[in-house]
């Protein structure tokens, strides 16, 4: 049995593991889900490492999964206390300076709905959500995750030149809504010196292909457990 640290990204919460939480469960794995306060604008990369940490206390051996921007986190966490190994879900890059000869990531248009509110922070309004990033969901689960959506605060300089080389995995969406799967692939060889994991669908995979997703996260527990993870 495994430990996965479930990590959201931007406008989420912990509510977006809920369905990849139940498949886990299923397959006799325990979940820890997590709410960070990324919209919070006081708080920093420190403030998110803490409260991750804190949560994982007494935990041996996690699996850290960070989604999208949640991604970012997941490494400075690894760099407080050891983890098992390091999943990057649709990732947003771990590296403070973009890489020139990189193909192009974000996807023509993905950030076109985004608002911004008097606090700096981002957000998006729900039917613009439904028709932007969850076009792949059933519509009824899309309007059930629209409304929960929250806004995205800046918490400063990211931290790290590059991703620590840890055991790691790297899952990116072939119709992924803000990357593109040309440079996600490009990025897990060239930064993170790993082969990339394909799943199919959109940027969201734990809400539209969660057994799938759940099917590739005890896939590379257990290569982390033979020792063939990544690194």
């Amino acid at each position: 049995m495994g430990t996965f640290a479930l990590i959201h990204g931007a406008w989420q919460g912990s509510w977006c593991w809920d369905l990849l939480v139940a498949e886990l469960t299923r397959r006799g794995h325990r979940c820890i889900a997590l709410d960070v306060p990324f919209d919070d604008p006081t708080a920093t990369w420190d403030s998110y490492v803490g409260i991750i940490a804190n949560a994982l206390s007494g935990v041996d051996d996690p699996v850290l999964v960070g989604h999208s921007g949640g991604a970012l986190t997941i490494p400075l966490v690894s760099l407080r206390r050891p983890v098992k190994l390091l999943v990057y879900l649709c990732p947003s890059t771990p590296i403070s300076t973009p890489r020139l000869d990189s193909p192009t990531s974000l996807q023509e248009g993905a950030w076109d709905a985004v608002e911004t509110d008097e606090l700096g922070r981002t957000w998006w309004q729900p039917e613009d959500a439904i028709k932007g990033m969850y076009r792949h969901l059933d519509p009824v689960l899309a309007t059930w995750a629209a409304a929960r959506l929250r806004p995205d605060a800046d918490p400063g300089p990211y931290p790290l030149e590059a991703p620590p080389r840890l055991p790691s995995s790297y899952i990116y969406a072939t119709e992924d809504e803000f990357f593109t799967p040309e440079s996600r692939e490009w990025t897990a060889r060239n930064i993170f010196g790993i082969e990339p994991i394909k799943i199919e669908g959109g940027h969201f995979p734990m809400l539209e292909r969660p057994a799938e997703l759940a099917d590739l996260l005890v896939a590379s527990l257990d290569q982390a457990d033979d020792g063939r993870a990544c690194q």
